[in-house]
């Protein structure tokens, strides 16, 4: 990356940034907004604004620490952490009768959930100190499906922002392989024969079994949600971020149908702090079970004791094959 400008000040920078949508960038984003905000989404609050971005800054605004500098910025061009490049012998901004190439590399790891920024002369390998490294959870502030790509915006100074070349690569944990079918051609039509109905024999028996978890795990639903007392219906996207998506340093316990994990809602309907919730994630996938869970669960349901907790909602989702329970955790 380069920046020229051909003024005693240059413009506002360039960020690297993940948003939720390919919509243009709101109304009102120039200057320091960077074209990801603008004044009226900035005083709403980042919950208002689902993007992440690593800003490359050069320009001091009343919340920069200065016009040379990197920084973390979660829905909200006032950064969440900063670094000054001066301090790595690096300056951004170049008047137009001098040039710098830099190389950036910018690390998330979904694991340790933490963002690493490094920066060096082009060609150069990459150094061995980050120039900003910060904690980062993205499952919190972007959703599942976003896209990745770069912004600047103008102000009442201008600059050439200059993507001379970027490439991306992304680790992911293995797939489960999936079992496969193989059909070996033999020489005698025979045995082609045989091979064949043996495989088409197992395949439908696996599809038959697969139909009857589907179709027990929608009469469970649908049992559940005409359970009396059982107030709402949640959606599998809220309690996956109440549990920051099923995060095992939030698992509570494991009971014979599945993982308890403690969760955290939202204030909403007029509350004014966030409620702590126990999240059951019912992962059997044993058709036979449904019955006798749905007893339990009913019991559970409609009994009220101090030492039973109650029931406050369910989510059902059958892509991925499994219910759950949300309950109200007891506060002694």
């Amino acid at each position: 990356m380069n920046v020229f400008y051909d003024k005693a000040v240059p413009g506002e920078g360039l960020a690297f940034v993940i948003a939720p949508s390919l919509d243009k960038p709101p109304p009102g984003s120039h200057g320091g907004f960077l074209g990801l905000t603008n004044a009226t989404l900035q005083a709403a609050g980042p919950s208002k604004n689902r993007f992440v971005a690593i800003e490359f800054d050069t320009f001091n605004q009343s919340h920069d620490p200065s016009a040379n500098h990197v920084g973390l910025d979660i829905g909200s061009v006032v950064s969440n952490a900063t670094a000054n490049l001066a301090d790595f012998n690096i300056t951004i901004a170049t008047n137009a009768q001098t040039s710098a190439n830099y190389t950036v590399w910018i690390e998330y790891d979904g694991v340790g959930r933490r963002v690493t920024v490094y920066m060096g002369g082009k060609g150069k390998p990459k150094p061995a100190t980050p120039v900003l490294a910060s904690p980062l959870d993205l499952s919190e502030h972007v959703p599942e499906q976003a896209y990745i790509g770069f912004t600047a915006s103008t102000g009442t100074t201008f600059e050439l922002n200059c993507i001379l070349e970027w490439s991306m690569s992304i680790e992911t944990f293995p797939k489960k392989e999936k079992k496969e079918w193989i059909i070996l051609v033999a020489v005698f039509a025979s045995v082609a024969v045989i091979a064949t109905a043996i495989a088409a024999f197992f395949l439908a028996r696996m599809s038959r079994a697969r139909r009857k978890i589907q179709r027990s795990q929608t009469r469970l639903g649908h049992t559940l949600s005409h359970l009396p007392g059982m107030p709402r219906e949640f959606s599998y996207e809220m309690l996956r971020k109440a549990t920051k998506n099923f995060d095992e340093r939030l698992r509570l316990g494991k009971g014979g149908y599945g993982v308890v994990y403690k969760g955290t809602l939202p204030a909403e309907h007029g509350q004014t702090e966030p409620s702590e919730v126990a999240v059951k994630k019912f992962i059997r996938d044993d058709a036979r079970c449904v019955e006798d869970f749905v007893k339990e669960v009913d019991i559970i349901n409609r009994l009220r004791h101090k030492n039973i907790v109650p029931l406050i909602g369910m989510c059902m989702n059958p892509s991925l094959n499994h219910m759950i329970i949300v309950y109200q955790p007891r506060l002694d």
